[in-house]
C-alpha cells in the first residue's frame, strides 16, 4: 500500500508538470494586443573611429579599436511615429545618449550620488514625439569597461506597457520551467521522506 501512494504521488507530480507545461506552449501561440510591440532593428547606419557601416540588421555586437567605448547608432525614422510609442532597449554597464537631430532627448549614466562608474543592467524607454517623425535618430553607446567591442541591444518600437509585457512574456519559459523543477523536486524528496522512507525502513 505504501508503495502504491509513493508511485501514486509520483504519477500526480508528472501529470501536474505535463499539465504546466501545455498551458504554457498554449498561451504562448496566441496574438494578443501586445503585438503592437514590434522589433525596431534593420536600416541603422553606425559610426565609429574606424568609418562607417551599414547594417541591414544590426549584429550582437561592434568590434571597436582598443581604447574606444563608444558606438553611435543612426536611423531615420518612420513618418508614423506617435506621441503614445517609445524606443525600448535593454543595455549592460553602458553609458546611453539619445538625439533627434542633434537635440538630446535622452540619457542614462552612472548616478552621482553611488560609488559606480556605470548605471548597471537597465532597461531604457525613449518617449517618442509625433515632431520626430522622418527625422534622424541617435543612438551613443559608451561601455563602461574595456571589453574591445559594444554589445548592441535589441531596440523595440510600440507602447512602453506593450514593451514590458512582450518581454514578460518571453522570459516566462525559463521562469515556469525554473518553478516547476522545484516544485517536483519539493514534492519528491517530500513523498520520499513521508512514504518512501517509512516503507524501506519498515
Amino acid at each position: 500500500m505504501k508503495v502504491f501512494k509513493l508511485h501514486l504521488a509520483e504519477v500526480t507530480v508528472g501529470i501536474f508538470f505535463v499539465i504546466m507545461v501545455a498551458c504554457f506552449f498554449r498561451g504562448s501561440g496566441y496574438d494578443t494586443e501586445f503585438s503592437a510591440a514590434v522589433p525596431c532593428n534593420e536600416d541603422w547606419i553606425c559610426v565609429t573611429e574606424e568609418g562607417i557601416t551599414e547594417y541591414p540588421v544590426l549584429p550582437e555586437k561592434i568590434s571597436i579599436p582598443e581604447g574606444r567605448e563608444e558606438i553611435i547608432l543612426r536611423r531615420e525614422l518612420d513618418e508614423d511615429v506617435i506621441s503614445i510609442n517609445s524606443l525600448g532597449f535593454y543595455t549592460s554597464h553602458q553609458e546611453v545618449a539619445v538625439f533627434v537631430e542633434g537635440k538630446q532627448i535622452y540619457r542614462k549614466k552612472a548616478p552621482k550620488n553611488v560609488h559606480s562608474k556605470t548605471p548597471g543592467n537597465c532597461w531604457n524607454f525613449v518617449q517618442m514625439q509625433e515632431e520626430y517623425a522622418k527625422k534622424t535618430l541617435e543612438i551613443r553607446l559608451r561601455n563602461c569597461y574595456d571589453y574591445g567591442s559594444v554589445e548592441v541591444p535589441e531596440f523595440t518600437y510600440g507602447p512602453q506597457s506593450a514593451i514590458v509585457v512582450q518581454q514578460l512574456n518571453r522570459k516566462t519559459p525559463s521562469l515556469l520551467t525554473g518553478i516547476s523543477m522545484l516544485v517536483l523536486g519539493l514534492i519528491l524528496v517530500i513523498s520520499w521522506f513521508t512514504i518512501g522512507k517509512k516503507n524501506a525502513f519498515s
